[in-house]
């Protein structure tokens, strides 16, 4: 894609956002959700004009779990 302009960054988490005129504003919401669900880190940089990156991590082995 062309990159995401800041005003666009700050909503891209918002259930439902989209700027596709079929778009249904579920997919990065959802991402984050299960994301976090499982303790890992969802970081994304972008620029318009260049492009972005998106980075998802999640802890290797046992981690401690708890309800909320």
């Amino acid at each position: 894609g062309g990159g995401i302009s800041p005003e666009e960054k700050q909503r891209i988490f918002d259930f439902p956002f989209t700027t596709k005129p079929d778009g249904t504003g579920c997919g990065l919401a959802y991402v984050l959700r299960v994301v976090q669900a499982h303790h890992g880190e969802f970081d994304l940089d972008s620029e318009p004009g260049v492009g972005t990156e998106v980075r998802i991590s999640f802890p290797y082995g046992e981690t401690e779990r708890t309800n909320g």
